[in-house]
């Protein structure tokens, strides 16, 4: 048994420059351990042949390490992460619509989409794996993570490195081989998790990074976590059991090494989020991280063990704790905002259309929302504590608070306009806006079918102040006290009686010219509601002017009667149809009103 060991040899590599020699070689070195641990008999021979079997056999080690160093690193690469992507979508549904070339936030929403002022933005991904939660174990839907479990070496690689490790742990070369393996794995797992995306982030910087900046990292976050968890760190387990396949223990050890770090890398900006800064639109942001997390708990304890597990699952706890945290400011905002300007024409105020969206957003996550608060019952959430009726969710008993200081603060609001008729339809733009976001989203199902009829009652009571408010004195124009005629001309009646009846045309064209002109600047935002009002307001005014104008028309002892009676019915209908077109752009486009000339 003989082998060249010269130098020359070694600076070649068998596994992939000559391999044709590799079966020879590992047949050698087989032979040597063979030797070495079953010696001949003790004579001076065998004694200088065991020392020099001992002294080939170390060499051959150090020369199968430099063999495994190499062949590991020739065929070790980042993981592709479209690949990797490709991979998740096809298994579970997952779609971020997310571009690994681009570092924008896509799927982005307008929390205050139909709003031009207030909050600039509040972001959320389409949330399209959306999950019940069952019990304490995670999300109810599951897959097997073999579906995504992908061959990171060549199966021939593989059988050639597993080859290596076997003669290396008989001759008891564990450490070394871990080693290498670790010190060349390591590092291509930390670039695979960098080419998903994921930086390296101190908590010092993520909590200094713009909100901008910080919400496309946590995009990028959410991706990559659950790229690693299922398929990158799997296959990586998979690639050690294959090449360890020997060694149970080391292959754990092995791939604890490689992993562990990058996985604690992801957990490090989990909890960096969960401790940074709290404001409202953060809130949707860390509810995805929760969820992620959530998700993955189960495979991360399948992955790396319970000890692993339990780390996520404390920084789980830490970001729901912000998110409780997050959803208590929010409500705080709500009470803190006391602009003083009050909104132009009446129309719905960028606080209500702000919380709104937010609470339509909101019921995206609300399985997670009521796992999150039932987990801190009993503890405050901004204002309020949690008081709800025991069929009710954690959320639905929060909500109900929340839309009471919502109530509470358009109230005072209200209280901004000299005009008590423009605070009346202020109030009532605002509710009928809350009750149709209400209506045509999931937050009903949170405020219930009394609060909707709470609120329709309010609304109902708004319509009624404002046209008593607003409209009174104009119809208070068309009494008769006062006036004393009878027969049917202009003689019949005493000229008191008359000027009397002059006056209070006069005075009627004044207050019905006025109300126009004012509320043609106001604003209803909603067609509908728009269209009752101008309805309500015609039936109000046209019969009593009709009736009016019917009785008293002929009275009118002048040749110019259109100096006073400068309307027909007909022409105060046109002028109520162009009422609140405030925000349409049209409220300077209102038709003029007649000249009455010298009266």
């Amino acid at each position: 048994m003989k082998w060249d060991f010269s130098a020359s040899t070694t600076q070649t590599f068998l596994f992939s420059d000559h391999r044709d020699v590799v079966p020879s070689y590992i047949d050698a070195v087989d032979s040597l351990h063979s030797f070495v641990n079953s010696p001949p008999s003790a004579t001076p021979e065998s004694s200088r042949l065991i020392d020099r079997a001992q002294n080939a056999l170390q060499f051959a080690m150090l020369r199968l390490e430099a063999e495994f160093c190499h062949v590991l690193q020739k065929y070790s690469e980042p993981a592709d992460p479209e690949w990797m992507m490709t991979l998740v979508s096809n298994r579970s549904g997952f779609n971020g619509g997310f571009s690994f070339s681009s570092s924008s936030t896509t799927g982005s929403r307008r929390l205050d989409e139909d709003s031009d002022s207030m909050r600039e933005h509040l972001s959320k991904d389409t949330h399209e794996d959306d999950e019940l939660f069952d019990g304490d174990e995670g999300i109810a839907k599951s897959h097997s993570i073999a579906d995504t479990i992908v061959d990171l070496l060549p199966p021939e690689v593989v059988t050639d490195l597993h080859s290596i490790v076997v003669r290396m742990l008989r001759s008891g070369y564990d450490t070394e081989c871990v080693q290498a393996y670790v010190g060349i794995r390591k590092g291509i797992v930390e670039d695979s998790l960098q080419r998903l995306g994921q930086e390296k982030f101190t908590f010092e910087e993520v909590q200094r990074m713009a909100w901008e900046l910080l919400e496309t990292e946590i995009s990028k976050w959410t991706r990559t976590t659950k790229i690693a968890i299922e398929a990158l760190f799997p296959s990586e387990k998979q690639l050690c059991e294959n090449i360890f396949a020997d060694s149970h223990a080391l292959s754990v050890e092995a791939f604890m090494e490689v992993a562990k770090s990058s996985f604690t890398q992801l957990l490090n900006f989990g909890d960096a989020i969960a401790i940074s800064r709290r404001s409202p639109e953060k809130l949707f942001k860390i509810l995805d991280m929760y969820e992620c997390l959530w998700d993955q708990l189960t495979t991360v304890e399948n992955i790396f063990g319970e000890s692993v597990r339990s780390e996520a699952a404390a920084v789980m706890s830490r970001l729901g704790d912000a998110a409780y945290g997050t959803f208590a400011e929010f409500e705080n905002a709500i009470q803190r905002d006391t602009s003083r300007s009050p909104v132009p024409g009446g129309a719905v105020h960028p606080l209500s259309r702000y919380v709104m969206n937010y609470m339509k957003f909101l019921c995206d996550y609300m399985d997670t929302m009521n796992h999150i608060l039932s987990e801190r019952s009993g503890l405050q959430v901004g204002g309020s504590f949690d008081q709800r009726e025991p069929d009710q969710s954690p959320l639905s008993g929060v909500t109900l608070c929340l839309m009471e200081n919502l109530e509470k603060n358009l109230e005072a609001k209200s209280k901004l306009y000299k005009d008590a008729s423009l605070a009346y339809l202020f109030l009532m733009n605002n509710v009928h806006y809350i009750c149709q976001k209400v209506k045509a989203s999931d937050v009903q199902k949170l405020l219930g079918d009394d609060w909707m009829r709470r609120n329709r009652g309010k609304l109902r009571q708004y319509h009624t102040s404002y046209r008593r408010t607003a409209w009174t004195k104009v119809l208070m124009c068309l009494k008769d006290e006062g006036i004393n005629v009878s027969g049917g001309s202009a003689s019949s009646g005493s000229s008191g009686s008359r000027n009397v009846l002059k006056e209070r045309f006069k005075n009627f064209n004044a207050a019905f010219e006025e109300n126009v002109k004012a509320q043609s600047t106001w604003v209803v935002w909603d067609p509908q509601l728009c269209t009752e009002l101008r309805i309500s307001i015609t039936e109000m005014i046209l019969p009593a002017y009709r009736s009016f104008l019917g009785r008293f028309q002929n009275y009118l002892d002048t040749r110019h009667p259109e100096k006073y009676v400068k309307y027909t019915a007909e022409d105060l209908e046109v002028y109520l149809n162009e009422l609140f077109e405030g925000g349409s752009g049209s409220g300077n486009k209102r038709r003029p009103f007649p000249s009455s000339g010298s009266i």
